[in-house]
C-alpha cells in the first residue's frame, strides 16, 4: 500500500527523488548546468531549521528534471518524532516542514512546499 505522507526514516540515510515541474504544468523542467537547488527542513510551531542539510540536493537526472534529496542518517536520528494517543492507535503526527528553494533558467526563482513532514522511528 502506497503512502501519500512524506515521511524521513529514523535509523538510516534516507533518499528522496523529487522531479521538479514547470508551473502550472505537469511537464518536467530540463535542469541546466546554472540551475541551482537547495533545502531548508524547519520545524512546525518553532519554525527552527535543522542544519546539516547545506549539500543535501544533488541532480539525477537533468533530462527529466529529478533531483535527489538526501538526508544523512545523523541527522535524521536527530528529528523529533510525535505520536498521538494510545486511543488513536499511535499515528505518527507530522514535525516538520520541508523548502525547496529553486532558481532554474526555464522556470526562474520558486520556492516548492511540502507543508506536512512525518518522522518514523
Amino acid at each position: 500500500m502506497a503512502s501519500t505522507k512524506f515521511t524521513i526514516n529514523k535509523g538510516m540515510v534516507n533518499d528522496i527523488i523529487i522531479t521538479i515541474k514547470e508551473n502550472d504544468n505537469i511537464t518536467p523542467i530540463a535542469i541546466s548546468a546554472t540551475d541551482t537547488f537547495t533545502i531548508e527542513l524547519t520545524r512546525l510551531g518553532t519554525n527552527v531549521d535543522v542544519p546539516g542539510l547545506e549539500h543535501a540536493v544533488s541532480v539525477v537526472s537533468a533530462e527529466n528534471g529529478r533531483i535527489k534529496i538526501t538526508i544523512p542518517k545523523a541527522v535524521a536520528d536527530n528529528l523529533d518524532t510525535e505520536i498521538g494517543d494510545k486511543a488513536d492507535r499511535y499515528y505518527t503526527k507530522p514535525t516538520y516542514r520541508l523548502y525547496i528553494i529553486c532558481s532554474t533558467a526555464v522556470n526562474g526563482n520558486f520556492v516548492a512546499k511540502i507543508p506536512l513532514v512525518y518522522v518514523q522511528e
